[in-house]
C-alpha cells in the first residue's frame, strides 16, 4: 500500500490555522468574561446619571409648589413625579438582588486576615477588593434611590395637601344665594356678553373654515359620514337588542328566571350606555378629521361628550333596573307604577345634570363671567334636590294609600339628608358645595347601580346556573371531572370572591371620587373641632366618628361573612353540623376582632399604647373580668376541641337538653320542655357533663316485661324478638336479645334489650315497642303481670326519658346521636 507524505508547506499552513483559531477563541472567551463587568459598570453609571436627573426634576417640582399654585399646575406637577416614583421603585428592586448577591460572595470569602496574621493569597485579596468596590458602589446607588423615594413621597404629600386646601377653600366659599336677585341680575347682564362671544367665535370659525379648499364638498361629505355613523350605531344597537329578545316568548305577568333577567339587565345597560356616547364621539372625530373643530371647540366637545356619557350611562342603568312596563325582565321587585315613577325622576335628574355640566363647559370655553357658572350650578343643584324631594314625597303618598311598600328606611333617610344639605347649601349661598355634592351623588348612584347589576348576575349564575340539579351544573361538573357537590362548593367560593371584588372596586370608585375632597372637609372640620389630648396622642371628634364608623362597618361585614359561610359555603361541604357552626362562629369573632383593631388604629391606639393602658388597668380588669375571660377561653376550647357540639344531647347538673348554640361566653341548651338553658362555658369545661351523643351513633334501651309464670316462655321470647325486629328504629346487627331475669313466684321477669339508631329517639322507640308487645299479648291471650325493675348494675344504660325536639338547629334532621359517654 502506498504511503502518502505531507508537504512541509501544508503542515505549516495547518499549524498556523490552528494557532489563529485558538487565539480567536481566547479573545472571544476574554471578551465574554469582560463584557459583564463592562455592562455592569455602564449600568451603574447610567443609574447614577438617571438618579441625578430624577433629583433635578424633584428640585424643579419643589420650587413649583406654592400656596398660590393653581389646581391645573399642581395636577401637572403630580403627573410629572408619579412615573419617576414608579421608576425609583423599579431601580431599587433591581439593585437589592445585586447587592445581596455581592454580600453573599463577600461572606463566602470569610473575614480579612488580621494585621499580625499571615497575608492571604493575592488572587483572593484582589477579588475581595473588587467585590468591596462593587458593594460600595451599589450600596451608594441604593441609598441615593431610597432617599429620592422618600423625597418623592414628601413632594406628593405636599402637592395633595395644597390641592386639598385649595379645594376646601373653594367648597366653603360663600357666594350668593339662589334667592338673591343679584345672582340672576348678574347672570342676565352677562348673557349679552356671552352672546357676543358666541358671535365672535362663530365669525372666527367661519373665516378659518372658509379658507379650506373644497370646504363645501368637505362639509357635505362630513355631514353624510356623521349621519351614516349615527344611524349605523343606533341601528346596530336596535338589531342586537332585537336579536336577543325576538325568540323570547313569556307571559306578561310572570317574571323570567333570575339568571335571564340579570343577563338582560347587563346587556341592555351596556348597549344603552355605549350607543349615544359612541355616536357623539364619532361625530366629533369625523368633524375633527375635516378640521371643522379647532382646538378650543374640540376641547369643549370632549367635555360635552363626558356629560352625554354620564346621562346615557345613568339612563341605561335606570332602564335596566327599573324596566317600566316590562315586569317579566325587571330585577327589582317593585310595581309598574313605582318603576315608572322612579325611572322618570332619575331620567329628569340625569338630564338636568348633563345640561348643567354642558352649559358650564360652554361658559368656560367662551370666557363667561363667574356669575354665569354660579347661576348655572345653583339652578342645576336646586332642581336635582327638588326632584329627589318630590320622589320621596310621592313614595310616602303611595305607601299611605297602600299601593306599594315604602323604600328601605335607611335609603330614604340618606336621600332626605342629602337633598336637605344640597337645598340648604343652595339657599345659604354655598353653591360650589351643593354642586360638588350633586355631582358626587350622581356618580355614586351610577357606580352602585352598576355594581348591583353585576352582583345580580353573579348571584343568579352561581346560585342557579351551577347547581347540581341543573343541566348546566351537571354538564359543567362532568366536563371538569368533579362531583356536583364539589362544583357547588367551588361556585360558592368563587361567587364570594367575585362579590368581594365587585364591592372593593365599587367602593374604590365611589370613595376615590370623594377621596381628596373628603380629606379636605375632614381637615377643615378637624381644625374647627375640639380634640382630646393624651400626652403626645391627640384624638379629634373626626377621629372618634371615623373609628365608630369603621367599627360599625367592620362588625356588619363580619356578620355578612359569618352568614355567607353559614348559609352558602359550609352547607355545600361534607362537614358535620357542629364543625360548620364552629367555623362560622370563629370567623365571625375574627371579623369583630379585626374591626376593633382597625377602629383602635384609627384612633392612634397602637399595640404599644394599648399595652401601656392594659398594664395600668391590669389589676382591676383581672378581678372584674375574670369570669368573662374564663368563659371566653372556655368558649374557644369548645369551638375548637368540640367535646360537646351543636345538636348533642347532654346532661349538666341534672338538666337534659340539646345544644342549640355555642358562643364564646355561654352555650344555649334547649330542654325537653322547650325552655332555653343558658350555661356558662366554664361549666362545660370544668364540670362533669354527660354527652349522650358524643362518638357512637347507636344507643341501648331495655324493655322490662312481666308475664304470669304459667306462660310459655318460648312464645314470649318469639313475640319480643319479632316486635323488636319489625321496628325500624332498632338495629338488626347485632340483633336484639331477650333475657329472663327474674322467676319470682307467680311472675316471670323478661327484658328486651336492643340497640337503636339514636339516643334521641329512645322514648319514642320504647313507646312503639310497648304498644306492639301489648297488642301481640292481647291477640294470643297472654296477660301482662306487674313489671319488675331493672337490675341496679344496669342503671347506667338508661337514657333521658323524653322526646327529642323535631328539628336540629339547622332545620334538618337531628345531629348524629350516640350512646352515653362522659366527657
Amino acid at each position: 500500500m502506498a504511503t502518502r507524505t505531507k508537504s512541509p508547506e501544508l503542515s505549516a499552513a495547518k499549524t498556523m490555522t490552528l494557532i489563529i483559531r485558538r487565539f480567536t477563541l481566547a479573545l472571544i472567551g476574554a471578551a465574554a468574561l469582560a463584557l459583564p463587568a463592562l455592562a455592569q459598570n455602564q449600568s451603574n453609571a447610567d443609574l447614577r446619571v438617571r438618579l441625578e436627573t430624577i433629583g433635578s426634576v424633584f428640585e424643579y417640582v419643589e420650587t413649583g409648589i406654592t400656596a398660590q399654585s393653581r389646581r391645573s399646575e399642581l395636577t401637572r406637577l403630580r403627573d410629572a413625579i408619579e412615573p419617576l416614583r414608579s421608576e425609583l421603585g423599579q431601580i431599587i428592586e433591581r439593585l437589592e438582588p445585586r447587592l445581596a448577591e455581592i454580600e453573599t460572595r463577600v461572606k463566602a470569602l470569610g473575614p480579612a486576615p488580621a494585621k499580625d496574621a499571615p497575608a492571604e493569597d493575592t488572587g483572593i485579596a484582589d477579588q475581595r477588593k473588587q467585590l468591596g468596590a462593587q458593594q460600595g458602589e451599589i450600596d451608594a446607588l441604593l441609598k441615593q434611590a431610597r432617599v429620592l423615594v422618600l423625597r418623592g413621597d414628601q413632594l406628593a404629600g405636599r402637592i395633595e395637601e395644597v390641592r386639598r386646601s385649595r379645594l376646601a377653600d373653594r367648597l366653603f366659599e360663600r357666594t350668593m344665594s339662589i334667592l338673591d336677585p343679584k345672582l340672576w341680575l348678574g347672570a342676565a347682564q352677562a348673557i349679552p356678553g356671552e352672546l357676543r362671544a358666541v358671535a365672535t367665535y362663530s365669525r372666527e370659525w367661519l373665516n378659518t373654515v372658509s379658507q379650506y379648499d373644497g370646504v363645501v364638498q368637505s362639509a357635505l361629505v362630513g355631514l353624510l359620514m356623521c349621519l351614516i355613523a349615527v344611524l349605523g350605531i343606533f341601528f346596530a344597537q336596535r338589531w342586537v337588542t332585537h336579536y336577543f329578545t325576538q325568540s323570547v316568548d313569556y307571559p306578561k305577568d310572570v317574571p323570567l328566571p333570575r339568571l335571564r333577567r340579570a343577563k338582560a339587565a347587563l346587556r341592555d345597560a351596556i348597549l344603552g350606555a355605549v350607543a349615544l356616547p359612541l355616536a357623539v364621539y364619532a361625530v366629533i372625530e369625523i368633524l375633527s378629521s375635516f378640521d371643522f373643530l379647532i382646538e378650543r371647540a374640540h376641547q369643549s366637545a370632549l367635555g360635552i361628550l363626558a356629560a352625554v356619557t354620564l346621562y346615557a350611562t345613568g339612563r341605561a342603568l335606570a332602564g335596566a333596573l327599573l324596566r317600566p312596563g316590562d315586569f317579566p325582565r325587571r330585577i327589582l321587585n317593585i310595581s309598574d307604577e313605582t318603576a315608572a315613577r322612579f325611572y322618570s325622576h332619575s331620567t329628569y335628574g340625569l338630564l338636568i345634570a348633563a345640561i348643567g355640566a354642558s352649559l358650564n363647559i360652554i361658559h368656560r370655553g367662551l370666557g363667561a363671567p363667574r356669575v354665569m357658572l354660579t347661576a348655572t350650578s345653583a339652578l342645576m343643584a336646586g332642581l336635582i334636590a327638588v326632584i329627589i324631594i318630590r320622589a320621596l314625597l310621592k313614595t310616602r303618598q303611595a305607601a299611605e294609600e297602600g299601593k306599594e311598600d315604602p323604600a328601605p328606611n335607611w335609603m330614604r333617610l340618606v336621600l332626605w339628608i342629602v337633598a336637605a344639605v344640597i337645598l340648604g347649601s343652595v339657599l345659604t349661598g354655598y353653591i360650589w358645595l351643593a354642586s360638588f355634592l350633586t355631582s358626587r351623588l350622581i356618580h355614586a348612584a351610577i357606580v352602585i347601580a352598576s355594581a348591583y347589576v353585576i352582583l345580580q348576575l353573579i348571584n343568579a349564575y352561581f346560585d342557579e346556573g351551577l347547581q347540581a340539579h341543573t343541566q348546566r351544573g351537571r354538564s359543567f361538573a362532568s366536563t371538569l371531572g368533579i362531583r356536583t357537590q364539589s362544583l357547588e362548593l367551588a361556585a360558592a367560593l368563587f361567587a364570594g370572591a367575585a362579590r368581594v371584588l365587585v364591592f372593593v372596586v365599587a367602593l374604590f370608585l365611589v370613595v376615590g371620587n370623594w377621596g381628596a375632597s373628603l380629606t379636605d372637609l375632614a381637615a377643615s372640620f378637624d381644625r374647627a373641632s375640639f380634640g382630646i389630648e393624651f400626652g403626645k396622642l391627640r384624638i379629634s371628634l373626626y377621629d372618634i366618628g371615623a373609628a365608630i364608623g369603621i367599627l360599625i362597618v367592620g362588625i356588619y361585614l363580619s356578620r355578612i361573612l359569618q352568614r355567607w359561610l353559614d348559609k352558602t359555603v359550609l352547607p355545600r361541604t361534607s362537614l358535620d353540623t357542629s364543625l360548620k357552626n364552629s367555623i362560622a362562629t370563629i370567623a365571625g369573632y375574627i371579623g369583630v376582632i379585626a374591626a376593633i383593631s382597625l377602629a383602635l388604629g384609627r384612633l392612634g391606639l397602637n399595640l404599644e399604647n394599648i399595652a401601656l393602658v392594659a398594664g395600668a388597668l391590669s389589676v382591676g380588669i383581672g378581678f372584674g373580668l375574670q369570669a368573662i375571660v374564663s368563659n371566653f377561653v372556655s368558649g374557644l376550647i369548645l369551638l375548637t376541641e368540640r367535646p360537646v357540639k351543636v345538636g348533642d344531647l347532654i346532661n349538666v347538673k341534672g338538666s337534659d337538653g340539646y345544644i342549640r348554640k355555642i358562643s364564646v361566653r355561654s352555650t344555649e341548651v334547649e330542654t325537653f320542655d322547650r325552655a332555653t338553658l343558658i350555661i356558662p362555658n366554664t361549666e362545660l369545661i370544668t364540670g362533669a357533663v354527660t354527652n349522650w351523643t358524643h362518638h357512637n351513633t347507636p344507643s341501648r334501651i331495655k324493655i322490662p316485661v312481666s308475664v304470669p309464670a304459667d306462660t310459655d316462655v318460648d312464645v314470649v321470647q318469639e313475640i319480643l324478638m319479632h316486635v323488636a325486629q319489625e321496628n325500624n328504629n332498632v338495629i338488626k346487627n347485632p340483633e336484639p336479645k331477650v333475657m329472663l331475669l327474674n322467676i319470682d313466684g307467680d311472675n316471670l321477669g323478661f327484658e328486651l334489650r336492643c340497640l337503636i339508631r339514636s339516643a334521641t329517639i329512645a322514648t319514642q322507640t320504647k313507646s312503639e315497642l310497648n304498644f306492639a308487645i301489648l297488642r301481640a299479648f292481647r291477640k294470643i291471650g297472654i296477660r301482662k303481670a306487674v313489671a319488675e325493675t331493672a337490675s341496679p348494675d344496669d342503671e347506667e344504660d338508661q337514657v333521658p326519658d323524653s322526646q327529642s325536639p323535631s328539628t336540629a338547629p339547622d332545620g334538618q334532621k337531628p345531629a348524629p346521636e350516640t350512646p352515653a359517654s362522659k366527657r
